[in-house]
């Protein structure tokens, strides 16, 4: 009977921590006027941390097994492969504060100072955005390289919010 106490008390626990969570991305959303599909991923990371957490320490306390140390080998390795992955995990952070802080859009013209890439954005996604020249060359630059050189800027006539380019890249191609 404890034990099955216990597991209740746990699983409440539990899902106050997701409610939490969801709660903390939806204002975090909101107040930064972002899509909620950026921080998809996200909240997938959260979710799941709640979750095996909640699940070692009812498995710690109901059968007597300490899962800590397997959670910190865990760790270890994904710490090994974070420095490992260090770039890409850059590009991909730097995306989601370009979605936040908005320094352009697509649609703009922008520069990046010293490093010759200068076009149109046309694109954007979680590793690099892309700049067609007025030539029409297609330059695809590492989104991490916008918080380490200087950007001009000039605002471009066929600004398409980010929703509008998320509805229209998941729409149904119509016959």
């Amino acid at each position: 009977m404890e034990m099955a106490r216990h597991g209740a008390v746990m699983v409440l626990l539990t899902v106050l921590a997701l409610l939490l969570v969801e709660w903390l991305m939806v204002r975090i959303t909101r107040g930064a006027r972002v899509s909620p599909l950026a921080f998809r991923p996200l909240l997938f990371v959260f979710r799941g941390t709640v979750i095996v957490l909640s699940l070692a320490v009812f498995v710690k306390d109901a059968f007597g097994l300490d899962l800590l140390p397997v959670l910190g080998g865990t760790l270890a390795v994904l710490g090994a492969a974070f420095v490992a992955f260090w770039s890409v995990l850059s590009n991909i952070s730097c995306t989601f504060l370009l979605l936040l802080f908005r320094p352009f859009s697509v649609g703009d013209f922008i520069e990046v100072q010293g490093e010759g890439a200068r076009g149109e954005v046309v694109d954007l996604n979680l590793l690099y955005t892309t700049l067609e020249s007025e030539g029409g060359l297609l330059m695809q630059v590492p989104n991490s390289l916008f918080f380490q050189k200087v950007i001009s800027r000039r605002i471009g006539q066929h600004k398409r919010s980010l929703e509008d380019q998320l509805t229209e890249e998941h729409q149904p191609e119509k016959s």
